[in-house]
């Protein structure tokens, strides 16, 4: 592999690897296809001289697994990556061309590496190292990826404008990145906002009451600032700053066999009013649908690399993305979520969107290295 093309994989992936997740489980792997006939094999074209190949791939000991519905967020937690990887090896002066692996038959080449890696491949990305022009202000889109955060609490009080709102859901990037398929619809309304977060803290209750969901959930929790962990989020981000013993409270009281004893007293019920409340107070929702024949990995994967621009143009704007993901995960509050929008299809992301307020900036990564494979 040269050394001088790990350099820029590595750098690459140092900015790609701050794309979120669900409950930051980062269940991605980016394979360098280091075999050339393989690579081959894999971009169903011959790479030229210079050129490089890697897998993006859906790293099955990551990923979510309590429940079935988790492996849409799953595929499109692997697109967010995706997106700011392709996008970040543009701005450096890197051509790409993806080739879609996770459609039709699977040949021997591919099935080899899936069982080689323990994963599912999604893509194979074609690069062409220092073939286009680099982007004049790459310290500016390095800022843009690094200060991005999913902000858990209160936002600001903020109505986006109409302008704003352009701006947001503005197209930049490649179809064959994002897809065209992902239908985004932002909802002002009040009296909608308020029918949502009713159903939030009615329905919010089947994931916090479900204990293998909540058990899953509990392992991404970090209660400490001073643990030392590489993704899942800081109960911080939620409740803001904590005593010791505060932590520790909730270390307790959030454990699943503890929330299961504490269910005929409300708690989880309490949870979702909680939830419930912030969504109340939030001045716009955004609402994501794909259509049931679009409810494929390749589509799933390039809805969340859409998702990932629209991202950075909240964040260009000082804006914050809060996944309200508990009303996706069961079909009873997936199905009466859908019902405020009458949207045909499947609503595959629910969240707050609104104006950053207090940013909570420490967000548990995993490591460069531990993210790359070679194949």
């Amino acid at each position: 592999m040269p050394s001088d093309f790990t350099h820029e994989l590595q750098e690459t992936v140092d900015l790609a690897r701050w794309a979120p997740s669900s409950h930051n489980s980062q269940p991605w792997t980016l394979i360098h296809i280091q075999e050339r006939e393989r690579a081959n094999a894999l971009l169903g074209d011959r790479l030229q001289e210079g050129e490089q190949c890697v897998v993006l791939a859906l790293n099955s000991a990551r990923k979510l697994k309590a429940l079935e519905s988790l492996e849409i967020e799953m595929l499109m937690s692997c697109g967010l990556f995706l997106g700011l990887f392709c996008m970040s090896l543009g701005v450096k002066g890197h051509d790409w061309r993806p080739r879609w692996l996770c459609e039709g038959e699977k040949d021997a080449p591919l099935t080899a590496l899936e069982q080689e890696h323990g994963c599912l491949a999604l893509t194979a990305v074609r690069i062409t190292p220092d073939s286009i022009k680099p982007v004049s202000d790459a310290e500016e889109w390095r800022r843009l990826v690094l200060h991005r955060r999913t902000h858990r609490g209160p936002f600001n009080p903020l109505r986006i404008s109409d302008d704003g709102l352009q701006k947001l859901l503005a197209r930049r990037w490649p179809l064959s990145l994002t897809g065209e398929h992902l239908l985004m619809r932002i909802e002002r309304d009040p009296a909608t906002i308020r029918r949502a977060a009713q159903l939030v803290k009615q329905y919010a209750v089947l994931d916090f009451a479900n204990y293998k969901a909540w058990r899953e959930t509990y392992r991404y929790i970090h209660f400490s600032l001073d643990e030392d962990a590489e993704d899942g989020f800081y109960l911080q981000s939620l409740l803001g700053p904590q005593s010791k013993w505060s932590s520790l409270f909730y270390r307790c009281v959030l454990a699943p066999p503890v929330m299961q004893a504490l269910r005929p007293f409300g708690a989880p019920q309490r949870m979702a009013e909680q939830l419930g409340a912030l969504v109340e107070d939030s001045s716009q929702l955004l609402f994501c649908h794909l259509g049931e024949e679009h409810m494929t990995p390749k589509a799933l994967t390039q809805a969340g690399a859409r998702l990932m621009e629209v991202w950075l143009n909240a964040q260009e704007q000082k804006l914050a993305i809060h996944p309200a993901s508990v009303m996706l995960q069961h079909d009873q509050a997936r199905i009466e979520i859908e019902r405020l929008r009458d949207e045909n299809g499947r609503m595959i992301f629910f969240a707050r969107l609104g104006a950053i307020k207090e940013v909570f900036d420490k967000s548990p990564r995993r490591k460069t290295n531990g993210i790359i494979a070679t194949g």
